[in-house]
C-alpha cells in the first residue's frame, strides 16, 4: 500500500452557551472570508411537520434579515436535511457583526401573512415539481422496505397537499416550537480569531430562547423490518427502472466500521471505477447511473445504492447486481481496489477540510451525528489503516439476503423474490 501523509488536525475552538447552543469555529485564512453555519433541530412527529417547516424556511430568504445581509455582498443558503434545518452565511471575514445580527434577527422572526403567503406559494410550486420525480417515489419506497413506514424526518419532501393546508399561526407556533438554541450547532470557519468569533456570536444569540412553547418529544424511533425484503412498485410507464437499496451499516461512533463501510461503499459503486460502474453500465450497457453512499438516518448508518437501468434488462441488471454484492461480501476488495479507495477517500478529506465551505461542512455533519469531532483526524486515520478483512466484514453487511429496497418501474416480468 502506499504510504500516506496523515490528515492534519484542524485548529477548533467551542464554546456551549447557557441556552445549550455550541458554538464551533476553526481559523482557515485561505482567502478573506467566513463560513457560519447554523444546524437547528426540528421534530418531525407527523408528515405535515415537513409542509409547515418547508414553508417555515421558505419565509427566511425573502426576511428583511437576509435582504440586509446580501446587499453587504453575502450569501444566504437554507434547507432541512432530514429532521436538522441548515442555514448557510458566506461573506467578508470583515461582517462578524452583520453575521450576529442576521442570526439573532433569522431565530427570533415574525412571520406576517403576506411573508407565509409568499413562502407557500413558492413551497406549493416546488413540492408540485419534486413529486412529479420519479427518485421521490423510489426513495419513498425503498424507506417503507426498509421500516414498513416512511418516517417523516426520512422522506425528501412534502406533498403538494400537505402544503396547501398550512396556515400562518401554523408557521409561528412551529417556530417558537422548534427554532430553539437546545442542541443547535453554529459552525464557523475563515479568517477569524476563533475565541473572538465564537464569543462574539455566543453574545448576538444570548437572547435567543426557547420562545415560550414546550417542544414535543421526538418520535420513537422506528423499528427494522424483522425480514429484508426487496419490494415492486410497478410503474410501467416510467422511462427508466430505478433500482433502490440499502442495508444498515456499522453504528457512528464505531470508528473502524465506519472506515471500513465507506471503503466497502467506493469499491462497490462510489465512483466510475467501481465494480457496480464498470459492470452494469461500462461493461453491459444495463445503466444509466449507478451511485452508492453511505446515509446517516435517524441514528443508523446505512449504505444506500441507487442504479437507473433499461427497463428490458431490469432482470438481468438486478441478478448482475446482487451476484456483485455476493461476490464482495464472500471475496472482499483486492490490494489495488483497497489502495485506491483509501487514496481516494483521503485525498477527498483533505481536500473537503482545506476549503472553508467544506472545512465548514464537515464539522457540522459530525455535529449532527453526534460524532466527537476528534474524528476528523481519527476516521482518516482508520480508513489508512482498514485492511482487506474488515472491508470484507463491512461487505458482509450488504450480503444479497440482508438487503431491503424497493425495484420502482416496469416490474410486471420481474420474479417475485430475488432470494
Amino acid at each position: 500500500m502506499t504510504a500516506r501523509p496523515a490528515v492534519q488536525a484542524p485548529d477548533l475552538t467551542s464554546h456551549t452557551t447557557v441556552s445549550g447552543l455550541t458554538v464551533t469555529a476553526s481559523p482557515l485564512a485561505t482567502v478573506p472570508m467566513v463560513q457560519a453555519h447554523l444546524a437547528i433541530r426540528l421534530t418531525l412527529v407527523t408528515h405535515a411537520d415537513l409542509a409547515v417547516f418547508d414553508v417555515l424556511t421558505g419565509c427566511w430568504p425573502d426576511s428583511p434579515a437576509c435582504a440586509r445581509f446580501e446587499q453587504h455582498g453575502g450569501v444566504v443558503s437554507i434547507s432541512r436535511h432530514n429532521e436538522w434545518l441548515l442555514l448557510s452565511l458566506t461573506c467578508g471575514s470583515d461582517r462578524i457583526a452583520l453575521v450576529g445580527d442576521t442570526l439573532s434577527a433569522l431565530t427570533g422572526h415574525a412571520y406576517t401573512d403576506a411573508q407565509v403567503q409568499a413562502a407557500k406559494a413558492k413551497s406549493l410550486q416546488q413540492a408540485v415539481f419534486v413529486a412529479a420525480q420519479p427518485g421521490l417515489e423510489s426513495s419513498r419506497r425503498m424507506w417503507q422496505a426498509v421500516y414498513g413506514q416512511v418516517p417523516p424526518s426520512v422522506d425528501p419532501a412534502p406533498t403538494p397537499e400537505a402544503v396547501d393546508q398550512v396556515d400562518t399561526e401554523q408557521v409561528r407556533q412551529a417556530h417558537r416550537r422548534a427554532i430553539t438554541p437546545a442542541g443547535a450547532h453554529l459552525v464557523i470557519v475563515g479568517d477569524v480569531d476563533p475565541d473572538q468569533v465564537t464569543h462574539e456570536l455566543a453574545r448576538a444569540l444570548a437572547d435567543w430562547s426557547t420562545g415560550g412553547l414546550r417542544q414535543a418529544p421526538p418520535p420513537a424511533t422506528p423499528q427494522l423490518l424483522p425480514e429484508p425484503q426487496v419490494i415492486h412498485q410497478h410503474l410501467p410507464a416510467w422511462a427508466q427502472t430505478q433500482i433502490r437499496l440499502a442495508a444498515p451499516t456499522a453504528a457512528p461512533d464505531d470508528l473502524d466500521g465506519y472506515a471500513a463501510a465507506l471503503v466497502a461503499s467506493l469499491v462497490l459503486a462510489g465512483n466510475f471505477a467501481s465494480r457496480v460502474n464498470m459492470v452494469l453500465r461500462e461493461d453491459l450497457g444495463l445503466a444509466y447511473r449507478t451511485n452508492s453512499a453511505l446515509a446517516d438516518v435517524l441514528g443508523q448508518n446505512f449504505l444506500v445504492l441507487e442504479a437507473d437501468v433499461n427497463p428490458a434488462g431490469t432482470a438481468a441488471a438486478m441478478r448482475r447486481l446482487l451476484g456483485i454484492f455476493e461476490d464482495f461480501a464472500a471475496a472482499g476488495p483486492t490490494g489495488a481496489e483497497l489502495d485506491a479507495a483509501i487514496g481516494y477517500t483521503n485525498g477527498k478529506y483533505a481536500l473537503t477540510l482545506s476549503s472553508q465551505a467544506g472545512r465548514a461542512s464537515c464539522l457540522l455533519s459530525y455535529l449532527i451525528a453526534g460524532v466527537e469531532l476528534s474524528g476528523i483526524v481519527e476516521v482518516p486515520a482508520r480508513i489508512t489503516a482498514t485492511t482487506p478483512a474488515a472491508v470484507q466484514s463491512a461487505a458482509g453487511r450488504f450480503a444479497p439476503p440482508l438487503l431491503r429496497g424497493a425495484v420502482c418501474g416496469d416490474t410486471g416480468a420481474l420474479p417475485r423474490s430475488w432470494f
